[in-house]
């Protein structure tokens, strides 16, 4: 039962998806946990509505916006306003204290939408890229678009909770009271089961998918720990939106030099 709340916490946090209500705060902890399933759920929706665009014979670049929207409807963008907060609080070149005050303030700036914009423009290359190759091949290569969407989180739970907290009170800091090293293990199965399901397809793809995530975990842990002293709910979703924009990008572009076979 204590896993089911847990369950319905991830969701109801990090998603739009109609939740029971959960009452106590305790329900709340170690929500994070379980959010690679919100990830799940975004593959599923973006290979559905791939295979109907595809039936319907919508043109790539149509489709490859139709799908990007799909992780928005899910989540309601809620990692989108971390990565803009964050971005907004990079680029302001103030002191951790500024730059925390920053994440704080429900304002937009300038550097925000830049950064946003400059993201789904990448987002919408890798998007039409992999759609024309399924089109072109006949082989559902959104499914490991959406794995991206999976990985993304998990590595974001893991990140989050090895991470020093840049903050003791907050979303975050009360998702990951009282977690523990069987969390991070939790948190890397789907990681884990993930990339071997690829690397049995195509063992060059899941190379590119590795080598693009440990980029950006090495990139994000030295911009968290020398910016904020640490993690927040806001860099949490900045790592979300850039691991999967890095990620998405690269394994567009491999398609291209090793399109998969049929």
């Amino acid at each position: 039962m204590k896993v089911i709340k847990k369950m319905i916490a991830a969701f109801s946090i990090y998603s739009r998806i109609p939740m029971p209500h959960l009452s106590a705060d305790e329900d709340y902890e170690g929500a994070i946990t379980f959010l690679p399933l919100v990830g799940v759920v975004i593959a599923a929706a973006m290979y559905g509505l791939s295979y109907l665009l595809h039936l319907l014979g919508c043109p790539t670049f149509a489709g490859s916006i139709l799908i990007l929207v799909v992780p928005l409807v899910i989540t309601g963008g809620f990692h989108v306003d971390g990565f803009m907060d964050t971005t907004d609080a990079l680029r302001s070149y103030g002191s951790r204290e500024k730059k925390l005050e920053i994440l704080k303030d429900a304002h937009v700036g300038a550097f925000a939408v830049t950064g946003l914009v400059t993201a789904m423009l990448f987002m919408i290359f890798a998007t039409d890229q992999i759609m024309y190759v399924q089109s072109v091949k006949g082989v559902p290569v959104v499914l490991y678009m959406g794995s991206i969407f999976v990985i993304s989180r998990a590595l974001a739970g893991i990140t989050s909770v090895s991470l020093t907290n840049a903050r003791d009170d907050g979303m975050l800091a009360s998702e990951t009271k009282g977690a523990k090293y069987t969390d991070v293990i939790v948190l890397a199965i789907p990681v884990i089961v993930v990339l071997a399901l690829i690397s049995y397809y195509n063992i060059i793809y899941a190379g590119v998918l590795i080598a693009a995530f440990a980029f950006v975990i090495i990139v994000y842990n030295r911009m968290a720990m020398k910016n904020f002293g640490g993690v927040t709910g806001d860099t949490c979703g900045y790592f979300i939106v850039l691991s999967e924009t890095v990620a998405s990008v690269l394994l567009a572009m491999s398609m291209l030099v090793f399109p998969p076979a049929v």
